[in-house]
């Protein structure tokens, strides 16, 4: 279905869905809209292009839909120089600076108040890779997430569900704890393991907390009853903070982790496990989200594994995701157990020699 605009000069505008058939013995300036998005964006594109044979223009406007489509490669291929096309893209950032934000609020801003504007336009946008694909022209990559947003969710559970006053928690817990001071977040991740399943019950968050409140809180959790293990990030900053720990609570139950490349990826590995096999369930909650999905694995062409962080957190680089590994890290082989003998077979073994 196509809807037309006749001109009194004999130009015509047609306006028709985006089914590749109707482009079909077509002639004429073309515009397609969020090319990006479309499902046959390759069979649109084989119809589109011969309309424009006979030196009619075609422009392309969409947003990103990730790095798999046909509209990202064509702008890879613009900036490598293969297409000598026409780019032009603008940010969020690009029309406040050219006065979006005055002409929607129906005043003049100021500079402080249009970042106002647009910190509130971020945070309704709920996720990072909303704010970055839709308003900022970045792409995000869903097929080198390390963890997907379906894996992710499929581990969540209302907040009401599993979070629970750690007084109340019977269970044994297990806590991972991700230092930092100014720059980024401090997380502590408290779980529960009830069988082989880990249920968050907490999750700290400390911005620009000083390590003699980090430290305070930290012991105050350690001497919980049931507290098993505790894994803190140790390098760095962290380093302090665990040696302290281990000095009051002993080596068995708090243990350091040193941030080293084969490190991180056992515990992002055994992190990405338990979600694959839904034996940890997390509170429903847009930070804890952004930051599970903002982890990238990247090999590097020396084949070195990294983990890196998609583009610039808002408030922090992933550090509930490090926290939650720690607190996997933790608990795993939690119920392996210890082997011991009881003092009755010592005693018969002492019975059995009295005398000689």
């Amino acid at each position: 279905n196509a809807y037309s605009i006749t001109f009194v000069n004999g130009s015509r505008i047609h306006a028709m869905s985006s089914n590749p058939k109707g482009f079909r013995s077509k002639g004429g300036k073309v515009i397609l809209d969020e090319f990006a998005w479309h499902k046959n964006a390759d069979e649109l594109w084989a119809a589109a292009r011969p309309v424009i044979t006979w030196g009619h223009s075609l422009r392309i406007l969409s947003t990103h839909n990730g790095k798999q489509s046909l509209f990202y490669r064509f702008l890879q291929d613009i900036d490598k120089g293969r297409l000598h096309w026409s780019k032009h893209q603008t940010s969020i950032q690009d029309a406040v600076a050219q006065g979006l934000a005055d002409r929607i609020t129906g005043k003049p801003l100021t500079t402080s108040e249009r970042m106002a504007w647009m910190e509130q336009l971020q945070a309704e946008c709920h996720t990072q890779d909303t704010w970055l694909q839709e308003y900022c022209c970045q792409p995000v990559d869903e097929a080198s997430a390390f963890l997907t947003l379906e894996m992710i969710m499929a581990c969540e559970r209302p907040p009401k569900q599993i979070l629970q006053p750690l007084d109340k928690v019977k269970g044994d817990i297990y806590i991972g704890y991700d230092v930092a001071r100014r720059k980024h977040l401090s997380v502590i991740y408290v779980a529960e393991l009830l069988g082989e399943t880990l249920f968050t019950r907490h999750i700290y968050t400390l911005k620009n907390a000083s390590f003699s409140s980090q430290k305070e809180l930290l012991f105050s959790l350690l001497k919980l009853p049931n507290v098993r293990r505790c894994c803190i990030d140790a390098s760095g900053l962290g380093m302090n903070l665990s040696e302290d720990a281990q000095a009051h609570f002993g080596r068995y139950k708090v243990e350091g982790v040193s941030f080293t490349a084969p490190v991180k990826e056992e515990l992002a590995t055994d992190l990405r496990i338990r979600i694959e096999d839904r034996s940890l369930l997390i509170p429903s909650d847009d930070d804890l989200r952004s930051d599970l999905h903002s982890i990238r694995r990247i090999t590097t062409t020396a084949g070195n594994v990294r983990f890196d962080v998609s583009q610039t957190e808002t408030d922090g680089h992933a550090d509930r995701f490090w926290a939650l590994s720690l607190c996997c890290h933790a608990a795993k082989d939690a119920g392996s157990g210890i082997p011991f003998v009881t003092g009755g077979h010592r005693r018969q073994a002492y019975d059995l020699l009295r005398g000689y």
